[in-house]
């Protein structure tokens, strides 16, 4: 059912570039940057790679990153409309298709130390109905996190049995957080954005989409079922990532911003990537010691 697929790759046949601009494929793309953060808390980053070249043609999103800093991946090669995961390990410059099945996985995730490897399952068919299973690399058993709850759009693992869960009920986009040792849910609100994710103490991080107006990082606490306020975003914004030493960054369009709500209490802008040929940053990932940053790129807007 799963099965493991090697295939070796040259960096210099998917680096393209003409006058600094990286050169990418229709659909979404996906990039690598390094990270650097100087002593008084600006982020930079530089010597960006272009990393789809493998899937010339297709769509490579939803970027996650291993704890030994490899890239995990959805794949939708071109012309099909089933997605898989793949493992981009850039060190020793391999990748490794980790799905290949009739149905489409994609969101994945690292967990509990690389024991599992959990992702949102679509089955053939279906249009809506998309649950999270989580995959032991070991014994290659998978099992059903959601087992009552449906239409899952995204997903954040607050701990090993806590889940954070974007979902879709009609026209309306919905946070629900579920203890998968009980399997008890809550809803916590709705407009949300698409990107949640868990801070290192637990708590549930999304975007409250509050009025036309004014949009919100938020948190979510679920042992009091406290909600905080994190900041305001940068100019309506919804995709974001949480770095090791707990930065926020937040893309807008092509640009790149970043703050550190325990140190400041403004937005900084980090990049224009106009000047690589991004146009619309649609997903960012932050590796595990903070050097480096991915992120997906489309040439339309979402």
């Amino acid at each position: 059912m799963m099965k493991n697929i090697k295939v070796l790759f040259s960096f210099c046949c998917l680096l393209f570039t003409c006058n600094g601009t990286l050169i990418g494929q229709p659909g979404y793309d996906l990039y690598l940057f390094s990270l650097h953060q100087t002593t008084d808390g600006q982020n930079h980053i530089f010597g960006p790679k272009f990393l789809s070249g493998f899937n010339k043609g297709g769509i490579t999103y939803q970027p996650g990153f291993t704890p030994s800093g490899d890239l995990l991946v959805s794949v939708r090669k071109a012309g099909e409309t089933q997605s898989d995961i793949w493992q981009l390990s850039i060190s020793d410059k391999k990748i490794q298709c980790l799905t290949r099945t009739l149905a489409s996985e994609f969101y994945p995730k690292m967990i509990e130390e690389g024991q599992y490897l959990s992702f949102i399952k679509k089955e053939p068919g279906e249009r809506i109905d998309q649950q999270v299973f989580r995959l032991d690399l070991k014994t290659k058993k998978v099992q059903c996190m959601t087992e009552d709850i449906h239409n899952v759009g995204s997903y954040a693992w607050m701990s090993p049995h806590e889940l954070g869960l974007y979902r879709n009920e009609g026209n309306e986009t919905i946070l629900t957080y579920l203890n998968t040792t009980d399997n008890k849910s809550k809803r916590i609100t709705t407009s949300v954005g698409k990107s949640i994710s868990s801070d290192k103490n637990g708590k549930l991080v999304y975007v409250h989409k509050f009025d036309a107006s004014y949009w919100y990082l938020k948190k979510y606490n679920p042992s009091s079922s406290l909600v905080d306020v994190i900041a305001v975003t940068p100019e309506k914004t919804e995709d974001f990532v949480i770095a090791p030493d707990g930065t926020y960054f937040m893309a807008k369009d092509h640009t790149l911003f970043s703050m550190n709500p325990g140190s400041q209490t403004t937005w900084s802008e980090v990049a224009d990537l106009s000047l690589y040929g991004i146009k619309f940053i649609t997903g960012l990932a932050v590796s595990d010691d903070g050097h480096q940053l991915a992120l997906v790129s489309t040439k339309e807007k979402p």
